[in-house]
């Protein structure tokens, strides 16, 4: 594939993490002299919104969106979503057809026409699901408002090829 002269990549993270496990990757390419953005979504990395607090998907995408809206629209953007963060950048391309060059899907979240949420994380989350402990915010009678899978869970699921100061 041929670069456009002018090119963003914009790097998406999954969930429970942000922008700061695109750190390595973000490196390579600036070193390539590529314009790249990693951004923390509405309460995950560095934002000071709590999990509870996010209000819709949109909510939690809006840091994307603003990026997104931000850059000139000469400049085509190649949108990288990592797991959930697939799902992001499906909604952005969506938005912002316009701006969008290409999208990559990093192990990225893809649901089929019809499907839920709550079928796509089953099949795919499982085990982390099942260990996780959920949030209730708005209380027993709604949906849990957040999650947090055991730590032991997420190291060997996510990290178990990563050296010990990584994971």
């Amino acid at each position: 594939m041929t670069l456009p002269s002018q090119c963003h990549f914009v790097l998406v993270h999954g969930a429970q993490h942000g922008a700061w496990c695109w750190f390595k990757t973000q490196e390579l390419l600036e070193k390539c002299g590529q314009q790249v953005s990693a951004i923390d979504l509405v309460s995950a990395g560095a934002s000071p919104v709590d999990a509870d607090d996010v209000e819709s998907f949109d909510h939690y995408s809006q840091p994307l969106y603003d990026l997104i809206e931000s850059l000139p629209n000469e400049n085509k953007i190649i949108l990288v979503g990592h797991s959930m963060g697939g799902t992001t950048i499906a909604r952005a391309t969506e938005r912002y057809p316009h701006k969008i060059h290409v999208a990559v899907y990093v192990s990225g979240s893809m649901y089929t026409s019809g499907m839920s949420g709550t079928e796509i994380n089953g099949e795919v989350f499982g085990e982390l699901a099942a260990s996780a402990q959920y949030n209730f915010a708005k209380g027993p009678d709604h949906p849990p408002t957040s999650c947090w899978p055991a730590v032991e869970v997420v190291k060997r699921l996510y990290y178990s090829n990563c050296s010990p100061e990584v994971s």
